[in-house]
Parts: structure tokens; C-alpha cells; sequence
């Protein structure tokens, strides 16, 4: 998939996504303004955790679409490190 770009012969990639429906929904009726702010560097099994904790402790409940989100993040992450090669 993505570690296709690692290849010397590939200079780039594009790649088209949609959101799932059910995330793409709780994202447009969710109050982003009010959420965390946070940049760290964290192997990818450890972005999920991490986002239950600062998502808890902003207030913002439990649902689906959370879990969505989280779980959605948590993926691009493990595509991202796959991607690019070991780092941690």
C-alpha cells in the first residue's frame, strides 16, 4: 500500500479517502473549538490511549464518532510509520 513510496522509483503518491459516513456526520455536529490542542511523538500504539485521556479530561463523551476518530487516527498513524520506515 503506502510503503510504496519508499521505493526509489517512486517520487510520489496520492492518496484519494473518504471519511466512513458515521465519522464524517459526528465531526460536522461536534464543537471542535473546545477540544485539546496537543502535538507529541508517540509510537502508534500509544495514539489511542493517549486521545481517550486528553479526549476525557476536555469533556468530550463518549460515542461512537469518538471512537471513530480515534480509531481513525490510530490507523493514519500506523500507515504513516509502515510508510516511512521504523523510528521508535
Amino acid at each position: 500500500m503506502l510503503r510504496m513510496i519508499r521505493r526509489s522509483e517512486i517520487d510520489l503518491a496520492i492518496w484519494r479517502r473518504e471519511l466512513p459516513a458515521a465519522l464524517s456526520s459526528w465531526l460536522d455536529i461536534s464543537p471542535i473549538g473546545g477540544w485539546p490542542s496537543l502535538r507529541q511523538v508517540l509510537a502508534p500504539a500509544e495514539i489511542a490511549k493517549m486521545l481517550r485521556r486528553h479526549f476525557d479530561a476536555a469533556g468530550i463523551e463518549h460515542c461512537d464518532g469518538r471512537a471513530l476518530l480515534i480509531d481513525d487516527v490510530t490507523q493514519l498513524a500506523t500507515l504513516y510509520a509502515d510508510a516511512s520506515g521504523p523510528s521508535m
